[in-house]
């Protein structure tokens, strides 16, 4: 019988390209991974140290921590481990399937620890793999603002780690789904209330009751304010041209780009810029 073959994709970040921009912490490298009989890995302390987490989508896996008693990851289970610690997988059951990421810098190690997450594995729910996916698109253009912004999706990933919206209701979690998508694709002007209901699977107006109930909004003004705080965000911060802004922020035209800041902030993009 053929032996299957598994599954490995990984996108590297600072382990090719050194981050220069000074940042409490920044992605080392990310993966996706299904995995069957037979696997095993050892992972020993690196010379440049990162902590690693493990988020696990399908299968099982086993896990050695140096001293430890052995420890099984089921679907829904998180792992992580700190710079310097070593341990070794396994695969339990097949197809084991798991996404990782590993994140350096000054307060890489201090973050993970504030959380006081139990060391060892535990239930954390559904892997957010939008954020993944959002995490994936920041690092394959590497800019002065995705650095910063990917510091603000790893932190959202961990805040998963307690927990979603998915444990309240199920409106609150196709809520907190919807945002995700929205994080991911809001650059692009196609994309709408109708593209989302189609990506979610359901109504819109069932998407739009759920914003109502639970984000006080709907989701065309959740999607508009999320383009426009991240062009406030470019103008600021940034000297990017406003033709380029509006592009990276979902506006196709960029003079409807600079009528729509007026209107909203009485000003132009260029004065924005001056305040």
């Amino acid at each position: 019988m053929p032996r299957k073959r598994g599954f490995s994709y990984a996108l590297l970040g600072s382990v090719e390209n050194r981050v220069v921009t000074p940042l409490p912490l920044y992605v080392h490298a990310l993966g996706h991974v299904t995995r069957y009989f037979p696997y095993m890995e050892d992972l020993p302390p690196r010379k440049e140290p990162f902590v690693e987490i493990y988020w696990c989508i399908s299968g099982s896996g086993r896990f050695f921590m140096e001293g430890e008693e052995p420890q099984i990851m089921r679907p829904g289970d998180v792992f992580y481990r700190l710079e310097n610690e070593r341990h070794y997988h396994e695969i339990v059951e097949e197809p084991w399937e798991y996404r990782w990421l590993t994140f350096a810098g000054p307060l890489a190690e201090p973050l993970l620890k504030s959380y006081q997450f139990p060391h060892r594995c535990f239930h954390a729910g559904q892997c957010p793999h939008e954020l993944y996916m959002r995490l994936e698109t920041l690092m394959r253009e590497k800019t002065d603002y995705n650095f910063r912004e990917s510091v603000a999706v790893i932190c959202s990933i961990l805040a998963r780690f307690g927990g979603n919206d998915e444990t309240t209701s199920p409106e609150a979690g196709l809520t907190g789904r919807a945002k995700d998508i929205c994080s991911i694709h809001y650059q692009d002007p196609t994309f709408d209330i109708n593209t989302l209901s189609s990506i979610l699977k359901v109504n819109r107006w069932t998407l739009r009751r759920a914003f109502r109930r639970h984000l006080k909004t709907t989701p065309s003004a959740f999607l508009f304010d999320m383009r426009m705080n991240n062009a406030f965000k470019l103008l600021r911060n940034t000297r990017l041209p406003i033709a380029q802004i509006a592009r990276e922020c979902g506006f196709a035209d960029t003079s409807y780009f600079c009528k729509v800041i007026r209107e909203t902030t009485g000003s132009s993009p260029s004065g924005l810029r001056r305040l």
